[in-house]
């Protein structure tokens, strides 16, 4: 979760199309920062994280770094690389 604009329209779409009677959401990567946008209230999150961004098991930065087994930041890598 970062802005909080995805899982807000994510939200909304399951909510005009099926009409729910309880909708709760789980995260497994909440950044810790000032710019959330939309305050959604997700139930279970898997890990507070610090404002990088990050790559990783599927997650990845201009099509690089998906495949990796971990997560990690760019800027780590860039380091490991330098």
């Amino acid at each position: 979760m970062d802005t909080g604009e995805t899982l807000y329209h994510i939200r909304e779409q399951i909510l005009s199309l099926y009409k729910p009677n309880t909708l709760e959401f789980c995260c497994l990567l909440n950044k810790i920062h000032e710019r959330r946008t939309k305050e959604i209230e997700v139930r279970f999150i898997g890990i507070d994280i610090p404002d990088e961004f990050v790559v990783g098991y599927g997650l990845d930065y201009n099509g690089k770094y998906r495949e990796l087994p971990y997560l990690t930041s760019v800027d780590q890598i860039k380091k490991e690389n330098s």
